[in-house]
């Protein structure tokens, strides 16, 4: 039996959820929209931007401000970034899980090369970005077989926040 349309019941009944605790922000959708044809780019830009600004915190098992003065928090950032994205076609996730990827590839490769084949001095960035991919996957539940497409295996497993 399927509820009418002008029955209220959905409604009411989606308010209670939320007032008790019994739903998922997470999943909840706040607005539908058209496409924007580069928010992708934009979203990829600003991660990077903020990856070296942060630091990872073992005790806590997230990005952490290197300085007080960053008003800026990794799990915040992940949940910001994960609910952004969910407002839009989930293609747009994995257009920005496919840059992030690439900016890692890419980075590597180019520090690998500038230090014949020595991989100590890795950039800061990378290790973050890293660290909020894993983060941002165990957010948005998005499975690990998503990500080596983009990042190899053996990279995603040399860093990450721990269980969960």
């Amino acid at each position: 039996a399927v509820p009418e349309e002008s029955n209220p019941l959905l409604g009411q009944l989606n308010k209670l959820l939320e007032a008790s605790g019994m739903s998922d922000p997470m999943a909840k959708i706040y607005t539908v929209s058209e496409p924007i044809e580069g928010i992708p780019v934009l979203v990829l830009l600003f991660i990077i931007t903020h990856m070296s600004k942060l630091v990872f915190d073992k005790a806590y098992c997230t990005l952490v401000p290197r300085r007080s003065t960053y008003l800026l928090d990794g799990m915040p950032l992940v949940v910001g970034v994960w609910t952004l994205l969910k407002q839009f076609h989930p293609s747009y996730t994995r257009q920005v899980l496919a840059y992030l990827g690439q900016f890692v590839r890419s980075t590597l490769d180019d520090t690998i090369s500038a230090s014949d084949g020595k991989t100590s001095n890795i950039p800061v960035e990378v290790t973050n970005t890293l660290l909020f991919i894993d983060m941002f996957c165990k957010v948005g539940k998005i499975p690990r077989s998503a990500i080596s497409e983009f990042i190899p295996s053996y990279i995603l497993d040399a860093v990450q926040t721990g269980n969960g």
